[in-house]
């Protein structure tokens, strides 16, 4: 890139969409990232982008507003951790910035945003659906490892429960096999911490209790078909409306691949 203001450069990151959403609000600049909106409000003019680089955990607008002054919006997840950084886009994605761009490149009036909606879950994995006789899912506990295939998965899935599904904001049936039938069968108690991993390396650890405690199922099947890949599939954690679980999105882990007793 150039030492044009006009110019956006990108640095160790991929395209435009793994950035935070940025819109233009009434002259300020909301940031969005992840699953949840978080940093509303910066006040920021949407001028001329100088930069666009993520900083460990943290994204970094900069730019120059209509005083031609230099000034940065940091955008961060809580979902970034030490050792698995990546996070997931689940909102919609604006190009308001290019726009932006381009009307102070050429001096016009900034064009009416254009969004595109994408998938709630983010990006879809570029995997076929698992095979009956696939292992699909690894439990690691003090009686040690088990390996489980869909199809015994599917077999063990005795519960049937119709949530409100946080992501798509829908009513949607699940049926699964509770966590704390796999927490037993691997030894591990509720003070057990585990971490939940996903087939993209996202996880989220906790105590076994906060999963039990709210009735959590390891869900297998949906609307009485497979759980699509790019709908969380093929397994995926779920809880049921009123426990504190349901609330708990970060807990939510889908496309999982293992637990782990840490």
């Amino acid at each position: 890139m150039g030492n044009s203001p006009c110019a956006t450069e990108h640095r160790g990151a991929g395209s435009l969409h793994q950035f935070p959403m940025i819109m233009e609000r009434g002259g300020s600049a909301t940031i969005r990232s992840t699953k949840r909106a978080v940093h509303e409000g910066h006040g920021f003019s949407v001028g001329r982008v100088a930069s666009v680089e993520r900083r460990r955990n943290q994204w970094v607008l900069t730019a120059r507003d209509s005083a031609n002054e230099v000034v940065g919006v940091k955008a961060s997840s809580r979902r970034w951790r030490a050792t698995r950084k990546r996070s997931r886009v689940l909102l919609s994605v604006s190009l308001v910035v290019l726009a932006a761009v381009s009307a102070a490149c050429g001096g016009g009036e900034v064009a009416e945003p254009t969004t595109t909606t994408e998938n709630p879950y983010g990006e879809a994995l570029a995997l076929d659906p698992p095979a009956p006789d696939e292992v699909i899912l690894t439990v690691t506990g003090p009686n040690g490892t088990q390996d489980y295939t869909l199809g015994q998965l599917v077999a063990a899935a005795t519960t049937t429960v119709s949530v409100d599904e946080p992501f798509v904001k829908q009513r949607i049936e699940f049926t699964g096999v509770p966590l704390a039938d796999l927490f037993t069968a691997a030894g591990i108690t509720d003070q057990t911490n585990v971490d939940t991993v996903a087939l993209n390396d996202y996880a989220y650890d906790a105590p076994a209790s906060v999963f039990s405690d709210s009735d959590a199922v390891l869900a297998v099947r949906q609307g009485g078909g497979d759980i699509p890949i790019d709908q969380g599939g093929p397994i995926r954690i779920i809880f049921p409306d009123g426990t504190s679980g349901s609330s708990n999105l970060e807990a939510w882990n889908w496309s999982l691949r293992r637990i782990e007793a840490i």
